[in-house]
């Protein structure tokens, strides 16, 4: 268990850098969990992904539902826990429409569904780093998202990927 103080400081790190780099984050979580799922009395250590914002939910939804099956296991009827699994399990389940699960969790913005998909949670960490290394120069103030935008579009179509970025789901909506 050594390993996992190590680990969780790594993820730390990633998620107070400036830009909120928690992508960093998914594969130092991909062993953290192996280490974890391994032991039981491991409820604090898995319930830090959620307390302290590790892990983007839905950039990861699938690796997120196994931390909550951990805490879930120590903590049964935890109804925090309960319904952030439902609203996990919603953002996965593709017959359940985006505008019905904004409406039923609080979102605000549309999004692409192809964000829901398996595909993308598999090629979302290498996507993010090549958005990384393309835009390490560019500056990260007004306007840069849609710089990252475009950049993360074309990365993902050589994934294979068709995706529309959030100022293309949201007309109506001004981002900076």
């Amino acid at each position: 268990m050594a390993n996992v103080s190590v680990l969780i400081k790594r993820m730390r790190k990633n998620a107070t850098q400036e830009g909120w780099q928690v992508w960093k984050n998914i594969p130092i979580a991909q062993e953290y969990y192996e280490i974890l799922a391994a032991h039981t009395g491991v409820l604090e250590w898995a319930d830090a992904i959620f307390n302290e914002d590790l892990l983007d939910q839905r950039s990861c939804p699938r690796l997120c539902l196994k931390f909550l099956d951990l805490c879930l296991k120590e903590a049964p009827g935890n109804e925090e826990y309960l319904h952030l699994k439902a609203k996990l399990e919603d953002f996965i389940n593709l017959s359940i429409p985006n505008s019905e699960w904004i409406e039923r969790y609080g979102g605000h913005l549309n999004f692409d569904p192809v964000e829901r998909t398996p595909e993308w949670e598999e090629v979302c960490y290498e996507v993010e780093k090549e958005c990384d290394r393309r835009l390490r120069r560019e500056p990260r103030g007004m306007g840069f998202c849609f710089a990252y935008w475009s950049v993360k579009r074309d990365v993902l179509s050589k994934f294979g990927i068709e995706w529309r970025s959030p100022s293309s789901m949201n007309p109506r909506v001004m981002f900076d």
